[in-house]
């Protein structure tokens, strides 16, 4: 049985690697590298005369015309798109909060919040329970809005 350094050297054509009474079949000449990339998102800047979403949520959330009513705005949303849906997008909404809101409340960042209500990440229980308190709802009510 090879040892796992073996995978560190340059294999011939066609050479199995055994690991853990597993086969795994290598064909390369050179060494390889592996890069792994975790919660890697591009920013793309907008073209000339045009705002990212972001800077013009922060721009409307600083104008003391526009920062109160965009928790209505959002409450409306939930009513009018969210009829039917009980999820945490909907909850999240009802009560006025934004995802960067909500990631603020629960000690995290607003990406995390898209990608869970985007059903992107498994949600984790410390992060459920975390839910719960900030919605004032119990366990098994997060769970069916993150399902």
């Amino acid at each position: 049985m090879k040892l796992q350094n073996d995978l560190f050297r340059p294999t011939s054509s066609s050479e199995s690697v055994i690991i853990n009474d597993s086969i795994a079949r290598a064909s390369t000449e050179s060494i390889a590298a592996i890069y792994v990339f975790n919660d890697f998102v591009e920013v793309k800047k907008p073209k000339n005369g045009f705002v990212s979403m972001d800077d013009f949520l922060a721009d409307l959330e600083s104008d003391s015309d526009f920062s109160e009513s965009l928790p209505e705005g959002r409450k409306w949303v939930a009513d009018s798109f969210y009829k039917d849906n009980n999820s945490l997008s909907k909850l999240r909404l009802e009560r006025g909060w934004s995802q960067k809101q909500l990631a603020e409340k629960l000690n995290t960042k607003q990406p995390y919040i898209a990608r869970i209500e985007n059903g992107i990440d498994d949600i984790q229980l410390s992060t459920i329970k975390k839910l719960a308190k900030v919605f004032g709802l119990s366990i098994v009510e997060i769970i069916e809005a993150v399902s």
